[in-house]
């Protein structure tokens, strides 16, 4: 092989390590999908015109880039045996309940809990945002066992199916509500354009450096 060809391979080589070292830690949109029926137990009024009934469902979804979230209350330092975190940012919220379509556009509270001795259920995670109608959408999961890889990070959920609920109220304290229960939420990650790029050029750059490699035998 030429000292081009040796020169060429190592900038190559450098360019794809370079390019995936400086992707971020987390560059994926975290997109959330829910379905249930209403839980004539937990609900206590009407909202919007719409009371609990048997057959009332609600659907919708959450998007969000973890990204673009600002830390807003760092739980982590401020009690370690209750170790939480709370986010604000961008997002894309909808719910249909009875034929009327919600949707949000910024999260108020993007709550993550990563323990708590106290209680069963110590790992928690809940988004609530208020609708352009100015009724509020929240999200949220329980469980027994942690919820996140990272304390640290609003996209880590380790699994890509959690349980939850989720609620239309009048206001956030959640008085009157309505209380759905979905089976399971959804939930997937899709990388950014901008990391599709780079993978994209990364797996050219080893091709091409296949290639190159191909060709210098039959050379020599």
């Amino acid at each position: 092989m030429s000292i081009k060809s040796i020169a060429c391979t190592r900038f190559l080589i450098a360019a794809v390590v370079a390019i995936f070292s400086a992707t971020p830690g987390h560059a994926e949109i975290v997109t959330m999908t829910f379905s249930g029926s209403v839980d004539m137990l937990q609900s206590t009024g009407t909202v919007d015109g719409i009371s609990p009934s048997a057959g009332l469902t609600a659907s919708g979804s959450l998007s969000f880039d973890p990204a673009a979230f600002t830390l807003t209350t760092n739980g982590l330092a401020l009690n370690p045996i209750y170790p939480y975190q709370i986010y604000a940012g961008p997002v894309t919220f909808t719910a249909t309940v009875d034929s009327k379509t919600y949707s949000a556009t910024s999260v108020l509270n993007f709550y993550m809990s990563n323990g708590n001795l106290a209680g069963p259920f110590p790992y928690y995670f809940e988004a609530q945002a208020q609708s352009s109608s100015g009724i509020f959408l929240d999200l949220n999961s329980s469980s027994s066992t942690p919820l996140f890889s990272n304390p640290n990070d609003p996209g880590s959920f380790l699994s890509q199916q959690i349980f939850g609920e989720f609620i239309l109220s009048a206001d956030g304290s959640r008085s009157p509500q309505l209380v759905f229960d979905p089976a399971t939420i959804n939930v997937s990650a899709v990388p950014e354009p901008s990391t599709w790029a780079m993978m994209i050029f990364g797996f050219f750059a080893i091709g091409f450096m296949a290639y190159r490699k191909k060709a210098a035998l039959r050379l020599a």
